[in-house]
Formats: C-alpha cells, sequence, structure tokens
C-alpha cells in the first residue's frame, strides 16, 4: 500500500503528458484502494486535473471516509 501511495504522490512532479497517461490506473486505485491509496489518488486526479478538478474534488465532499472528503476539501480550498 505504501508503495502505492508513494507512487501517486509523485505524479503531481510528472511531466503533464506522463500526468494524463496515468489517469486510467489512478481511478482504478481510487475505486479499489485502502483509504490510504484512495485519499493519494483524490490527491493525484487534483494534481493531473488541475483547474478541471473541481467537479471531481465536490463529488468527494460526501465520501464516507473523512480523510478522503478533507483531502477533497484542502484542495477545493
Amino acid at each position: 500500500e505504501r508503495v502505492r501511495v508513494r507512487a501517486l504522490l509523485a505524479l503531481e512532479a510528472a511531466r503533464p503528458e506522463l500526468r494524463e497517461r496515468w489517469v486510467p490506473a489512478v481511478e482504478r486505485l481510487h475505486r479499489a484502494g485502502s483509504v490510504e491509496v484512495r485519499a493519494a489518488a483524490v490527491h493525484a486526479l487534483a494534481a493531473i486535473q488541475g483547474e478541471r478538478s473541481a467537479e471531481l474534488m465536490r463529488a468527494h465532499l460526501a465520501d464516507r471516509d473523512p480523510r478522503v472528503a478533507t483531502i477533497a476539501a484542502l484542495t477545493l480550498a
């Protein structure tokens, strides 16, 4: 799990074209991972989508896990 979290967080520093290529994998991890992986995936998706991430983050404000909801709120802020 920690390797997945580190990999997701490393996407922030990647080139934009590389980040875009990883979107399907990040979305899969977001749906199927542990809470830590899901939270990192939400963070990575926000970094990948930039200004377009607001809609995605709003959807996660009501997440059942407070860590995911908190990351969504911080991203929107």
